[in-house]
């Protein structure tokens, strides 16, 4: 008997950093690189983000048609906010449960932060 399934959840992890690359100038915008395991069991994957600190905003979603594929750039994000991003598993059988969930602050790189206030 042949098992089929829908593919694994996936554990993600991600970096953000500055949006230099597609600009000369500081223009107030971040990347971030996600990365997951691949298990070579998904068609496609589907990537959640939200702009934790704008509360008028809607989940955005990414699909990425490429079952090789084990790290995606959210790009031409706002500086100081919190983004919420989950990643989906997806092939014929189904989708995947969904990934960890993470949460990456995008700080403006022009401020250094501090654990202590007094040190500012």
């Amino acid at each position: 008997m042949l098992w089929v399934t829908v593919p694994k959840k996936l554990n993600i992890s991600g970096i953000s950093y500055p949006d230099t690359a597609s600009s000369t100038t500081y223009d107030g915008l971040a990347n971030i690189k996600l990365f997951w395991q691949n298990y070579g069991d998904a068609d496609s994957f589907m990537i959640h983000y939200f702009d934790m600190s704008a509360t008028e905003d809607f989940i955005k979603i990414k699909t990425l048609a490429e079952s090789n594929a084990n790290e995606y750039e959210l790009s031409k994000l706002r500086l100081n906010r919190d983004y919420s991003i989950v990643v989906y598993s997806i092939n014929d059988y189904g989708v995947s449960d969904a990934s960890n969930i993470i949460i990456v602050k995008m700080f403006s790189t022009s401020k250094i932060y501090t654990s202590d206030p007094s040190d500012e």
